[in-house]
């Protein structure tokens, strides 16, 4: 006799398959030579943007040209051209809100734009903080000391990083509701950095992890400057415990996955 367990693992990995092939089966749209996106459900767009590493964000369209992004383009100047393909491509005056799940540039750097055409930017109280003390992260600038990243370190260099403009107490998390829709900012402890959080969409079971969460393809803690190896393993388990019915999961970088991508991480840190 199959077991209960067993019945609820086949459910779940024959909805992410499904999830993969819905998403495969909408090609990315190649915006310029760093930034793509892609269609992966119903109004619902994974944004890479590779500057110079790739990162992921995610877009969801709403009525009345309301938009939820969950952080942003690497770059003020990607993240405009972003949301005008959004605009042009919607034909709408578009009214955007903003998550940011860190303090690192790879999730906020779009906020500048943001902030300018007078977007609701969220972010925890903790985020605004290490934001405002360590800038782009702790020896982050460093890591683009390289010949081949020339552009990248005179880019950041010079960049100046913009806070999120309505402040959340990361104890407590956070709550958006859209069109009847809910979304939960949810804080499971220190890992990546001190500040992350996720997000869970719980109408499509969707977790977006940020640099928490890595992709299968990913074998290593990649940028630890701010990380927290010490809990980062427990948090991802409170993760797991949290929302075990994910069943499509957005990490910081790489391929999306289900909740395969948690344990795997939690094999790379502990």
């Amino acid at each position: 006799m199959i077991k209960l367990v067993e019945i609820i693992f086949l459910i779940s990995l024959l909805c992410t398959t499904y999830l993969h092939c819905q998403s495969t089966n909408n090609k990315s749209i190649q915006i310029d030579e760093e930034l793509s996106i892609k269609e992966i459900d119903t109004n619902i767009f994974l944004v890479s943007h590779s500057f110079p590493w790739q990162s992921n964000s995610l877009v969801i369209k709403f009525k009345n040209g309301k938009y939820l992004f969950i952080d942003t383009p690497s770059t003020n100047e990607a993240t405009e051209k972003l949301v005008n393909w959004f605009a042009v491509r919607d034909s709408v005056k578009m009214k955007v809100t903003v998550i940011n799940t860190h303090f690192h540039n790879d999730r906020l750097g779009g906020n500048g734009y943001f902030n300018k055409i007078g977007s609701t930017i969220y972010g925890s109280d903790l985020t605004d903080k290490l934001l405002k003390e360590r800038g782009l992260g702790t020896g982050m600038l460093d890591s683009y000391k390289n010949i081949n990243m020339e552009k990248y370190y005179d880019y950041w260099q010079n960049a100046k990083l913009t806070p999120p403009n309505k402040l959340f107490s990361l104890k407590n998390g956070l709550v958006l509701t859209f069109d009847n829709d809910t979304f939960e900012v949810y804080y499971p402890g220190p890992g990546h950095t001190p500040d992350n959080v996720v997000v869970y969409y719980p109408k499509k079971n969707i977790l977006f992890g940020g640099c928490i969460i890595k992709s299968i393809g990913a074998n290593s803690k990649g940028f630890i400057g701010d990380a927290d190896l010490t809990n980062w393993y427990s948090s991802l388990n409170n993760i797991l415990n949290k929302y075990p019915d994910a069943t499509l999961v957005i990490p910081g970088h790489g391929e999306i996955g289900g909740n395969e991508l948690i344990t795997h991480t939690m094999e790379i840190v502990k």
